[in-house]
């Protein structure tokens, strides 16, 4: 009975190691140049893709001129730009310290958005599958008028600001704001392709969402799909910037890249998605020369667009 306990603790403690083991500690956020990784499975060094996931055992090198940049499962973030090796245990330490709360929820929505397994486009093949033209055909007599603001929005203050895209020949569009219960609120014709109005002049209520579309102006059958946005309420507001000075504390005086990408999903997952622009361009402006941030940043804009949000 002594020996059968003795060998279920033994198999309790081989199954927690390898199971520490085969926890990833790091996902690969962008790089550029030549980056690879030895694993403890392989011999011979591999190619390290953006969306791949680094485990402790792990080994990165660096060729010269090259970088990436890291997340790691706690969310704090990693650049690397010198030339050489790198243990991710040793990594992973330098990344680990005071226990974080916000961090992690927003490393779990990283991970789940980005390419995971396969290396991105490039920038030509990229360039092309996210252009698209000022209007789409769905079908005889059916247009779509895609919108450039988020299907989705959230304002922190009362400055609102919507965009659609413009439709050959230029013509002029009719803009109309409605409240929950269907009632228009504004209309507005002219040939822009954006409005922008003070909320609180139209007495738009906090907490409350408005929902909008755009027609031409001729025809109401060519029209864009229905959008809202919000007013935060002040409690909501307040919670907010409670748990931004939270995640400020948690990245510390990290200003890099890859923490400007954590902030820009962290306001991607409370609908900010003005707050989120302005922190992938942040990204970009840092890290000009890493395309792979240029292709979070149009996946971005892509979800931001989605009915589905």
């Amino acid at each position: 009975m002594k020996n059968l306990f003795l060998y279920i603790v033994a198999l309790l403690i081989i199954f927690v190691f390898t199971g520490t083991a085969k926890e990833f500690k790091f996902c690969v956020l962008g790089k550029k140049g030549t980056v690879q990784v030895k694993t403890s499975k392989s011999k011979k060094l591999e190619d390290v893709k953006t969306g791949d996931k680094l485990f402790l055992n792990d080994n990165l090198v660096l060729e010269e001129g090259s970088y990436i940049g890291l997340v790691h499962n706690n969310g704090k973030t990693i650049e690397l730009a010198k030339p050489g090796k790198y243990k991710i245990s040793a990594l992973s330490n330098a990344a680990e310290g005071k226990k974080t709360s916000v961090l992690p929820r927003i490393a779990n929505m990283i991970f789940n958005n980005v390419n995971r397994g396969n290396d991105l486009l490039t920038e030509k093949e990229h360039k092309s599958q996210m252009k698209s033209g000022g209007y789409i055909e769905r079908g005889i007599g059916e247009v779509y008028l895609p919108i450039i603001s988020p299907v989705k929005n959230h304002y922190i203050n009362k400055n609102v600001t919507l965009c659609w895209n413009s439709y050959r020949g230029n013509p002029d569009f009719e803009f109309k704001l409605m409240n929950r219960f269907n009632k228009v609120l504004l209309t507005k014709t002219s040939a822009d392709t954006c409005i922008s109005f003070d909320a609180e002049s139209l007495k738009l209520e906090k907490g409350t969402y408005y929902f909008w579309t755009v027609n031409l102006a001729s025809d109401n059958d060519y029209k864009s799909r229905e959008a809202c946005f919000k007013l935060l309420a002040d409690n909501e507001i307040t919670l907010l910037n409670d748990t931004l000075k939270l995640l400020k504390d948690e990245l510390g005086d990290d200003n890099s890249a890859p923490s400007r990408i954590v902030y820009a999903f962290f306001y991607e997952q409370n609908n900010l998605y003005d707050e989120a622009t302005k922190a992938y361009q942040q990204a970009i402006k840092l890290a000009p020369d890493v395309y792979d941030y240029v292709v979070l940043y149009e996946d971005y804009l892509a979800r931001a667009k989605s009915s589905d949000r």
